[in-house]
């Protein structure tokens, strides 16, 4: 499998912890790793690299041509856009993961076991199916943080037309995605969570937007998770590496 790290000058206060939870873990010689960014931020981006690629086989960068738009949703937009884009005219041929730098590794082998799941469940896609209120209506989407075919770019043709949308890219693809997703039982979505701590119930963090209070977002990690999409602040790392 392809680990595919984006990473930007937003997530700065993210990039040791994830670094060094990520180098906890490994090495991770059996799969392959594209750090993907930005121009105006392409020193952040070889930080990252130089500090992760060491624990992967065939690690890569790559530069976008330009910097595209900043903000939410429109800057991860561009990064996601850009990169099915390459991995379509590179031909590349491995399952990848689309790892913000808000997801936190938790267990040994976490890599392993995504893709042993994700070849057993037989999906083209795989993550945490995600039911959210958009003007009242209910929204289920694939969470954007999940592992894709090697031929998304010809799967589905939606990620072509994300760029400037007030939605973000996982909403905005919901309807191609979904069909072919399934929901992985090792991935865990605490979406913009913090000051994680350990408690009588597992580990657990706090909401840090009061307008996801009502997803439960904040429940304590099941057991069974691997890998946790959402830590906004680098607790969650420091507590698994003790730093």
């Amino acid at each position: 499998m392809k680990i595919v790290i984006p990473v930007s000058s937003h997530d700065r206060c993210l990039v040791e912890a994830f670094c060094n939870v990520v180098n906890f873990f490994g090495p991770y010689f059996d799969h392959e790793l594209l750090v993907v960014v930005r121009p105006s931020d392409s020193r952040i981006g070889v930080d990252v690299f130089n500090a992760v690629s060491g624990k992967f086989s065939n690690p890569k960068i790559y530069i976008f041509e330009d910097d595209g738009i900043y903000g939410w949703p429109q800057g991860p937009n561009h990064y996601w856009k850009n990169t099915v884009q390459y991995l379509h005219h590179t031909d590349n041929k491995l399952p990848w993961l689309w790892m913000e730098m808000d997801c936190t590794p938790i267990k040994n082998r976490w890599i392993h076991k995504i893709e042993k799941e994700y070849i057993k469940m037989g999906s083209s896609c795989l993550g945490m199916i995600q039911r959210l209120w958009r003007d009242d209506d209910e929204c289920e989407h694939l969470v954007g943080a999940a592992v894709y075919p090697h031929d998304l770019g010809t799967l589905i043709h939606s990620w072509k037309t994300i760029d400037g949308n007030s939605l973000a890219f996982d909403v905005h693809c919901r309807h191609e995605l979904l069909p072919m997703s399934k929901s992985s039982k090792i991935i865990g979505n605490h979406f913009r969570t913090c000051d994680y701590d350990c408690t009588d119930s597992g580990m657990r963090g706090q909401v840090s937007d009061l307008e996801f209070v009502k997803y439960c977002f904040n429940k304590p990690i099941s057991r069974d998770t691997v890998l946790v999409h959402g830590c906004n602040d680098g607790s969650l790392a420091r507590l698994i590496t003790n730093t």
